[in-house]
């Protein structure tokens, strides 16, 4: 009797101080991830996320200059002599990136938790509006009319996803 007593007491110990040493643990923020948590603190933060969009921002080809009017293609240019016609349907919607739009919008939720100057947290805002201008501009450019989105949209937004008189038109 007096064996399980002394067993019980040193298992309520135990059980004690382990919940106290753990949630100390399980409380932290995690060390080998980048979470929302632990970012959106600092502008040079800011400037990392806006570096992302810039490697495709121009990627010349050799074809490049062939839709101005520094260059005369052999053949014609179907953007550049006005022949593109914007299709009704289809046309390549199932395999548009809308990564960096979504990427903008993001930004464009989280980026007020950052501390530094005001002049040099506008300027990564500056930034980012014009990426997902650019991004806008491309596909009206394929497209014709695109959906307008201002926010950084999941998979459960369904109810946006497939509500079309929710979403503006550009």
């Amino acid at each position: 009797m007096k064996n399980k007593k002394l067993i019980l007491s040193l298992l309520s110990f135990c059980l004690i101080i382990g919940s106290i040493s753990c949630s100390k643990v399980l409380d932290r923020q995690p060390q080998d991830a980048i979470t929302d948590l632990n970012y959106w603190q600092t502008t040079d933060e800011l400037k990392l996320y806006c570096n992302n969009f810039y490697p495709d921002l121009a990627t010349p080809s050799a074809t490049s200059d062939n839709q101005s009017d520094n260059c005369v293609p052999n053949t014609p240019n179907d953007y550049l002599y006005g022949l593109t016609t914007v299709p009704s349907s289809g046309g390549g919607w199932a395999y548009t990136n809308w990564t960096y739009i979504r990427n903008a919008n993001y930004f464009l939720t989280h980026y007020q938790t950052a501390t530094g100057e005001q002049d040099e947290i506008n300027e990564y805002l500056g930034e980012i509006y014009f990426f997902r201008a650019y991004e806008y501009f491309n596909k009206v450019k394929t497209f014709g009319d695109v959906p307008w989105i201002n926010k950084d949209l999941n998979v459960n937004d369904s109810s946006f996803l497939y509500a079309p008189e929710q979403i503006e038109k550009l």
